[in-house]
């Protein structure tokens, strides 16, 4: 995340809260400054203007609003789709064999603690680190499906796992994809 995208909310509010601000006055002096009229100039002109502007802006902002609800709606189902991936690679972890099985489960465990807890944070740092641990024990559990699937290469219950895993990992890079890297292009913004 570079440009403005990088920037905290508040930022972004103030700084166009002041731009607005400081459009408005310049406006007013420059509408003082300018105050002779002409003749043929009336009252419903401006009016017609202003509407024109206001409705163009509700068009907008309807546009934004939803495109920003798609996009709130996409992240939820995918958060719904991830716990529900977790809780199918945690019941297959179940197939394991006891050393490995214990240890998926741990692995299982604190991926969804440091999920939980980057995401209740709201630090940009803190998260970029969960999503790097993410990935290490996603490639922990795969090392620890692909030495089991060997023992056995027709075992269906290995295969299940696995298939768990890969919907895992895929959701994991949506979710990231979508949360972290969808952002708004700088040119967007100006």
């Amino acid at each position: 995340m570079t440009g403005m995208s990088a920037l905290p909310v508040w930022a972004v509010f103030a700084a166009t809260l002041l731009l607005v601000a400081a459009a408005i006055e310049a406006g007013y002096r420059l509408g003082r400054f300018a105050r002779v009229r002409s003749e043929d100039e009336k009252e419903a002109q401006v009016s017609a203007i202003a509407a024109t502007i206001l409705a163009l802006l509700a068009f907008i902002m309807a546009f934004t609003f939803g495109i920003v609800a798609d996009r709130y709606d996409a992240r939820k189902a995918l958060v719904r789709e991830e716990a529900n991936a977790i809780r199918t690679a945690w019941a297959r972890a179940d197939f394991l064999p006891e050393p490995d099985r214990g240890e998926a489960f741990r692995l299982l465990r604190a991926y969804v603690e440091g999920r939980l807890s980057a995401v209740r944070s709201y630090d940009m740092a803190r998260l970029r680190a969960a999503v790097l641990e993410s990935g290490r024990i996603q490639r922990q559990l795969w090392d620890m499906a692909v030495v089991n699937a060997r023992k056995d290469m027709n075992s269906d219950v290995a295969a299940l796992y696995i298939e768990s895993l890969n919907e895992l990992t895929n959701l994991h890079a949506l979710r990231v994809s979508i949360g972290l890297h969808a952002r708004i292009p700088d040119g967007m913004w100006v």
